[in-house]
Order: structure tokens, then C-alpha cells, then sequence
């Protein structure tokens, strides 16, 4: 981050930040804490890249997600651009800083604190020195500056709102008096902190009511309607006609990145695309395998530019995609995903990824004594590159989207920008561990009675937590209970031998019930990678060939929780609290870091991967130890 100050030749930037992390919660509109300031991140209008105009801006070409982030945020009321672009952040030389690169950073909360008298008020009533602002206290204290520090308190609304609490205004109305001439405000902290023995004083006329009433919703403010990271109140702020809270600047939910990420896959390589671009005239009216075999041998032209190792079938949807439009010929994120890795080729001795390959999957080989139960295929991804790109964020609250990645209309998700244009994205490159259930195994065990009157109760709690949301979620049935269960118990078993921290292993869940015509999906991907260009080392791949071993471990961790029975016996469907969209699930148990879970550790119960306490033996896809 670089902010302008002026009248100096050199520029020093306020503070720093890896440009992952812009990706995973210090995005635009993001709080961060900096040595002497707080400031809040700005939108992507205030992002500055400093690049040769002959060269132009890095682009990240991935065009099913391009498609895909383009349909949801039509879908959230953001007008994104047609021909929406992804960028990495821009890279910011410390020694060499400039306004004119890197990310524009809002003082913000604009309201400070004197750490000795506890006077709050506006930045500007304060001095700005090179260690931060400072207070002239007045009579009766030390003619000594003393220092200030950001107010610890702002308000936001579900909406993305975020603003400065009316303290004068609000210490006079919860005080019972009417506003004096000459308000004097102090805040006024116990010896704890906590809020309920915070008081907010007015010393001109006796005003001060605890700060915890600003929990009662008729003594709340009305939300301003702020956008402050995307630019002025006049430009920014739209109506808002909810209640603001009062949130602690550094609290975990005041910020929620929202992200879509896709693998890249070589059905949709960029240099194809090119080589059926380039040969048009030749291959614009080929429709069919046959006839394209019949040129590709027979056309010197095309048998130089269409490689080999492109097969037929890629070449073919390539040309399809360039007849009827990018957007309607990609295959959705899931299915293109899971059918590369259920199609992948059989591992064959002493083959390895070419150089520079991006994504390279083979399915392993079993062992003498064949897959666990319930396991159909073990897919081994040693190259795999991921993209992830934001779209917006919110507060308070994490949405989380349906199964197709869509958010429903009255979904809460702020945007990065008034009109964008582009938006951030991050390329990681490293690997991952597929698994393939078997379809007949899950069909017979979703029709055993006691998980279908299981899916009844979590359908119940469910609906419940539901009916509180913001955004329609879907539910998403025993069958993703499972899978995503078993994945985070899974996480937790493989770190600990794979060299990699558990917070490092991501999981994407493919899951769709069979249907008439369509015989269902059922999948697990756990993948770990870094965004530098050489990948990661292969451990966690290599624990693939130890499945059995793993799964051994999970159930251990998954059959006897330390808070049993309390956690086995949750009842989601009658215990209406914070738990209703989970069975047996806690946090000794299942619950993973939310950087690495999908779904924000929601949708979980054990006691249909594994036997639990005081459940039925039935009720479990694996009933015995793998």
C-alpha cells in the first residue's frame, strides 16, 4: 500500500501485504491495523500498476471462470464489464515506492482516542506527527502531547456499509439528554475492556451511557449508507434503511472475502484455442470426430499447427466454442473439473509431468488389496494450477453460495468497485489428491431408512438457520453431509504426515445426486499450492498411495469426539442455535481453519461417515474401519 504525501521527494509506503493475502481478507473495503494508523483498503479504482504501456497490465486468462464470475455478479446487481478481465494485485517495490503504483489505503476510523485523557474525537482535532497523532490535553494536564489511537469501535451494517459511530449523537440519545452546545466526549474503559464496563461521557452536561447499550436495537443508529473504499459519500453511499452496529474494528466478521476459483484444465488450453483460430477457413464447418481425423491427417497446414498430443475430442470442443461464443459452449466449474480428473489415464511407470505442465493427473494403480469400501478411483495430481479471483465480500456474516456457485437475489455481498472492469486473482500453483466414491455404494446406503430420516432432521435445522439468512441456500442432502465430513476429517489425518499444515490444504467438494439421465457426482479433491511459479514438493500426493492408512486415521478421529456425547447427540433438528446446520460436528472434532473449508464449516455430521455414540450403526457409509 502507498499513500501520497506531499511536499517529499521520496515515498515510503504505509504498510505491506503479499499479494495473496489481498485475496483472502484484506481486499477492498478490509480494516487492517498499521504501526501508528488504521486504515481501510481501497477499491479497485484506487489500485495503481505502473507498467510499460508497450507491455500493458498482467492478465490471467481463464475464460470458464471469467464466464462464471461475469453470470453471478449480473445475478448480485454489479454491472461488470463484457469483457471482464482478471489481474494479479500490483507489485510494489518497498525501496522504490510511488503513487503512482501499488494500493491507495483510507485513514479510517477517522475518530482517535488520547490514551490519557480518553478525550474521542475527530482526526482533525488531533496533531499529526511522524509516530502518529497526538493530544494537547488541556488544564490539568501535562503540557506534553500524549499519544492517540484509532477509536477500536466502527459501525457496519449486513449490507457492506462501514462508517464512523455518531458518538456525540449517540452518548446524548442513549443518555436520555438532549444534545449540549459544547460536547466534550470521552470513552471511559474498565479495567477489563470488555464492553459492558465501557462508558461513553459527555463531561459538558453529565451524558453517559454504558456502550453496551448500543446492542439494543432501538437505541441503534440508522446506517449511513457509506462506501467509503470506493470513493466519496457523494459518489459512493446509496440508501440504506438499515440499523448500524457497533463492531470492534479487528473482529473476525467484519470482513469476508468472496472468491470463485477454477482449476485450469487441458480441454481449455489457450495455445488450441489459437491453432483453431489460426485455421478457421479450414476447420469453421467441422462437426463431427470423423471428418476432423480426416483433415488433421490429409492437411499439411494443420497436421504442423494441431499437435499431437492434443486428441481429437479437445481439438473438436475448441472449434465449438469459437462457433457459438465462449460463454456457451464452457462447461460449468464442477462438471469440466470432475470429469478431467474421473477420465484421467492410468499412472504408468516412470512417467512424469512434462516440464512447465500445469495440470497432470493419473489415476493410481491399487494396491494387492484393492480401494477402501465405498472408494471407486484415486486420482494423483502432482501439477495443478489453480485461479482464484475476488468478487466482492461481506460483513457480519459469510454468504455462502448454492452448489452452482450462484447467490440468491437478496444475497448480502458488497462490490470491489462502482463499474468493474477487472477484478483481483491470484494463480497457485501446486497439487492435489482426488477420490472417486463408488455410485452404486452411495445409492445403497442413501436409501437405508435411517439416512433418509437423517436428512429429515438436518432438512429441519436447516430451514431454520435458513429462514435467518440473507441469500437462498440450498440444502444440500446427506449424500454432501458425508463427503464434506469426511473430507475435513481426512485434512486433519493426512497433515499430520504429509508436511503440510492443515490451514495450507483446501478442499473442493463435487457432489450432485443421480438423476435420470445422469448418474450423479461424488468427489473429493484436497489440494495445497503456493503462488509461486514452482509448485509445491509432492507430499501430499504421495499420501494418496496411503489412503487406507488415512482413512484408518479419520475414523479414529471421527468415531469418539472429546465433547461426546454432547456433540454425537446434537439434534439439530430441535436444538435451534448456532449448530442447526450441523449433526455431530464441533471443534475437536471436525471443524477445519474456514480458509480451507468451502462451505465456512457448515453442513457437517460425522455420524453419517462413521459410528458415533448413541447413533445407529446403519446410519454410517464406512460401519467398519477401512
Amino acid at each position: 500500500m502507498a499513500r501520497s504525501k506531499k511536499n517529499k521527494k521520496s515515498y515510503r509506503p504505509e504498510g505491506e501485504i503479499r499479494r495473496s493475502q489481498l485475496l483472502m481478507g484484506y481486499g477492498p473495503g478490509a480494516m487492517i491495523d498499521l504501526l501508528n494508523d488504521a486504515v481501510l483498503i481501497g477499491g479497485l479504482d484506487y489500485w495503481r500498476y505502473e507498467a510499460p504501456p508497450k507491455h500493458g497490465v498482467e492478465e490471467i486468462k481463464e475464460p470458464r471462470l471469467t464466464a462464471k464470475l461475469v453470470e453471478v455478479m449480473r445475478g448480485l446487481g454489479m454491472n461488470p464489464a463484457v469483457n471482464l478481465e482478471l489481474r494479479p494485485p500490483p507489485e510494489c517495490n518497498y525501496d522504490e515506492a510511488t503513487p503512482r503504483q501499488g494500493i491507495q489505503a483510507l485513514e479510517f476510523p477517522r475518530f482517535f482516542k488520547c490514551q490519557r485523557c480518553n478525550s474521542i474525537a475527530h482526526a482533525t482535532e488531533f496533531e499529526e506527527g511522524s509516530r502518529g497523532r497526538t493530544h494537547q490535553c488541556g488544564p490539568g494536564y501535562p503540557k506534553k502531547p500524549a499519544p492517540a489511537v484509532p477509536v477500536r469501535f466502527v459501525a457496519v451494517c449486513e449490507d457492506g456499509h462501514i462508517n464512523d459511530w455518531p458518538w456525540d449523537v449517540w452518548c446524548h440519545r442513549a443518555g436520555g439528554k438532549p444534545r449540549c452546545d459544547a460536547p466534550d466526549i470521552k470513552l471511559r474503559e474498565g479495567a477489563s475492556g470488555d464492553i459492558s464496563e465501557i462508558r461513553v461521557v459527555c463531561e459538558n452536561c453529565g451524558a453517559n451511557p454504558k456502550l453496551a447499550q448500543a446492542l439494543i436495537e432501538v437505541l441503534r443508529p440508522k446506517c449511513s449508507g457509506a462506501r467509503p473504499w470506493l470513493g466519496d459519500h457523494d459518489v459512493a453511499a446509496q440508501p440504506c434503511e438499515n440499523k448500524a452496529r457497533l463492531l470492534v474494528r479487528t473482529a473476525t466478521n467484519g470482513y469476508f472475502a468472496q472468491s470463485l476459483s477454477a482449476l485450469w484444465l487441458p480441454l481449455h488450453d489457450d495455445a488450441i484455442a489459437e491453432a483453431v483460430a489460426a485455421n478457421w477457413a479450414t476447420l469453421g464447418t467441422v462437426t463431427t470426430v470423423a471428418v476432423l481425423q480426416v483433415l488433421r491427417e490429409h492437411t499439411p497446414q494443420l497436421r504442423a499447427t494441431l499437435l499431437e498430443a492434443w486428441g481429437d475430442e479437445a481439438v473438436l470442443a475448441a472449434i465449438e466454442r469459437r462457433r457459438e461464443g465462449a460463454d456457451k459452449a464452457l462447461p460449468p466449474l464442477d462438471e469440466a473439473e470432475y470429469d478431467a480428473f474421473v477420465t484421467a489415464p492410468v499412472e504408468q511407470p516412470a512417467v512424469q509431468p512434462p516440464l512447465g505442465c500445469r495440470f497432470f493427473a493419473r489415476t493410481m494403480r491399487p494396491s494387492a488389496e484393492g480401494l477402501p469400501h465405498g472408494i471407486g478411483r484415486v486420482v494423483l495430481v502432482p501439477k495443478l494450477r489453480e485461479v482464484r479471483a475476488q468478487f466482492g465480500f461481506s460483513r457480519l456474516e459469510a454468504a455462502i453460495p448454492r452448489a452452482d456457485g450462484s447467490f440468491g437475489d437478496d444475497a448480502k455481498i458488497a462490490p470491489l468497485a462502482l463499474e468493474p472492469k477487472w477484478l483481483p486473482a491470484i494463480e497457485i500453483n501446486g497439487e492435489g489428491l482426488f477420490l472417486q466414491f463408488d455410485e452404486d455404494s452411495l445409492t445403497a446406503w442413501e436409501a437405508r431408512e435411517s439416512v433418509r430420516a437423517r436428512n429429515d432432521h438436518l432438512l429441519t435445522g436447516f430451514r431454520r438457520w435458513a429462514a435467518q439468512r440473507h441469500g437462498a441456500v440450498e440444502f444440500r442432502g446427506a449424500r454432501y453431509y458425508m463427503l464434506h465430513t469426511l473430507s475435513h476429517l481426512l485434512m486433519t489425518a493426512i497433515a499430520l504426515e504429509c508436511g503440510y499444515a492443515a490451514s495450507s490444504i483446501r478442499e473442493r467438494i463435487y457432489c450432485k445426486e443421480p438423476s435420470r439421465g445422469n448418474p450423479g457426482k461424488a468427489g473429493i479433491l484436497l489440494s495445497t499450492g503456493t503462488p509461486g511459479s514452482e509448485g509445491t514438493l509432492g507430499g501430499l500426493v504421495e499420501q494418496g498411495r496411503y489412503l487406507r492408512h488415512h482413512l484408518r486415521r479419520a475414523f479414529d478421529l471421527g468415531t469418539l469426539c472429546s465433547g461426546d456425547p454432547v456433540c454425537a447427540l446434537h439434534q439439530p433438528e430441535l436444538e435451534f442455535d448456532d449448530r442447526s446446520t450441523e449433526g455431530a460436528a464441533c471443534h475437536s472434532c471436525v471443524y477445519i481453519p474456514e480458509t480451507s473449508c468451502e462451505s465456512f464449516n457448515r453442513f457437517l455430521d460425522r455420524g453419517l461417515v462413521f459410528p458415533t455414540i448413541g447413533q445407529a450403526e446403519q446410519l454410517a457409509f464406512f460401519g467398519e474401519p477401512p
